[in-house]
């Protein structure tokens, strides 16, 4: 696996990719500080970002079933997506931003250089066939694909929605997602 714009691969959830987000704004955390929480969301980041960058910070794993379910299913969803588009798919590993290195993202994929995709697969049905039927995503994952997207230096963004559980016919949901260029 070749990471896109130096020759070098950072494996997603790997100890070198911890710490090559230790002290960096990322797209699940960083991205989520810029709107609606105001103040409160910037102390909390800062707060966050504050205790990565002590001698003794250790990563702490976060166990929920939500992350277990998704990351039991990103590589069928993966799969499921690349058939959906005729296209390969690369798992790009983190991406830094090129003029500002301080920040990170790790989208689940990167079609064709140029368009990030991000793959949720909700632990709940409901959530899943809410965003397969109304073709809405949620703020805090619009707010992620962006900046994803911004620090790949993407000009197209898909997001999608895999539930391995539906029928064939709702089990995946792809939405294109404009470049929001006020949200970057």
């Amino acid at each position: 696996k070749v990471f896109v714009r130096d020759g070098s691969y950072i494996t997603p959830l790997s100890e070198k990719w911890r710490q090559s987000r230790r002290g960096r704004l990322t797209a699940s955390g960083g991205a989520n500080a810029i709107v609606p929480f105001g103040d409160r969301g910037i102390a909390t980041l800062v707060k966050k970002l504050r205790a990565e960058l002590q001698p003794d910070w250790k990563w702490k794993e976060l166990n929920l079933p939500q992350l277990d379910w998704g990351r039991a299913y990103e590589s069928a969803a993966l799969a499921s997506v690349e058939l959906a588009l005729g296209a390969e798919v690369i798992e790009p590993g983190t991406m830094f931003h090129p003029r500002r290195s301080y920040c990170s993202a790790t989208p689940d994929g990167l079609i064709d250089g140029h368009i990030t995709l991000q793959i949720k697969c909700p632990h709940k049905p409901s959530i899943h066939l809410d965003t397969f039927y109304n073709k809405t995503i949620k703020p805090a994952y619009y707010r992620q694909i962006h900046w994803e997207s911004w620090c790949a230096g993407a000009d197209q963004i898909i997001f999608a929605s895999f539930d391995p559980q539906q029928p064939l016919a709702t089990r995946l949901v792809m939405i294109d997602v404009p470049i929001d260029t006020e949200l970057i």
